[in-house]
């Protein structure tokens, strides 16, 4: 069952570039920045993931990331997902999400598992929410 919302992002892919295809298909690294909430505290983020082309046209990511929250808190995660591009500028992925802190005030994500939405323009504006699997 989904919980709450508790991670919200909104931001802007900052680079990207084709890797060597590995087997599994043709490969990017995109890299993105971004403000957002997490467990209601202000936080500015930065991740890079991997999208994998795949034969029946969808894409299969791995992103790592870390938020640096406003009351310096850090956090890692790393997420899985499938993204669906919809042929007019956007790839919706569909995911989960794990999180890593030392940060008392998020320690209690070690024990999450997040279900993700992200929605990613072609251009580079892109925004997620996460919610708390339960």
């Amino acid at each position: 069952m989904l919980g709450d919302v508790i991670h919200e992002v909104t931001g802007n892919k900052v680079g990207w570039r084709v890797l060597p295809p590995d087997g599994q298909g043709p490969r990017m690294e995109i890299s993105y920045q971004g403000t957002g909430k997490l467990l209601g505290v202000e936080t500015v983020e930065t991740g890079t993931y991997t999208a994998v082309a795949r034969p029946n046209g969808t894409f299969f990511a791995e992103t790592h990331g870390i938020s640096i929250a406003s009351d310096g808190g850090i956090i890692s995660w790393t997420s899985q997902g499938i993204g669906t591009p919809d042929g007019k500028g956007f790839v919706s992925y569909r995911g989960s999400i794990f999180f890593e802190s030392t940060s008392p005030a998020f320690s209690r994500l070690g024990t999450v598992t997040g279900i993700t939405e992200f929605e990613v323009r072609e251009d580079g504006p892109l925004s997620g929410k996460v919610w708390e699997w339960k």
